[in-house]
């Protein structure tokens, strides 16, 4: 029964990935809305020169400023390769591409993040914690995830998740082995 207890105490800590394309098939993110749960991944994959950026509301189109605490996208401007964030608790990230005029032409993006939302396994995800789907992208390079010194409401960027992710893993693992079942 303890071990069990264990396993529910680390499964949601896992979270679900979320990947969006960028930049595939035009100017645009793939889907323009993610849905997720708090501890949840997005992981955006860059094809052509875009990038993920924090606005303050839909059609700003203005990077937003840095404020203490403040989660902010910034994945600088790439061509390939991934950008990936956690969201350690519900809120609304609204983001855009900062490349000429790629969002005044409707390059934008929501993560609307809700305690009960579709994370772990739901809507727009591969992988999840409990109850999650299986067999999707669960990791991948961490590039410019960055986290303000001091702010307790930072993503953590992916290389942390997948390596408390494996740790978690473990755990559960020899957990389990240790009784027996």
């Amino acid at each position: 029964m303890r071990v069990l207890t264990l396993l529910a105490l680390v499964a949601p800590a896992l979270g679900a990935v979320h990947q969006v394309a960028v930049g595939q098939g035009g100017q645009k993110f793939d889907p323009p809305t993610v849905n997720a749960a708090p501890g949840d991944m997005v992981v955006w994959t860059f094809m052509g020169s875009h990038s993920v950026t924090s606005e303050e509301k839909k059609g700003d189109c203005t990077k937003q400023p840095a404020a203490a605490g403040l989660m902010l996208l910034d994945s600088g401007t790439k061509q390939t390769g991934t950008y990936n964030m956690t969201f350690p608790k519900a809120g609304t990230w609204w983001y855009y591409c900062i490349v000429g005029a790629h969002c005044k032409n409707g390059m934008e993006g929501v993560v609307k993040v809700a305690v009960g939302g579709a994370g772990a396994g739901g809507a727009n995800s591969t992988t999840g914690g409990a109850g999650g789907s299986t067999g999707g992208t669960t990791g991948g390079s961490s590039t410019n995830s960055s986290s303000p010194a001091g702010a307790s409401d930072t993503p953590k960027n992916s290389a942390e998740k997948v390596a408390g992710a494996g740790l978690m893993a473990v755990v559960a693992a020899g957990l389990v082995a240790a009784a027996g079942l």
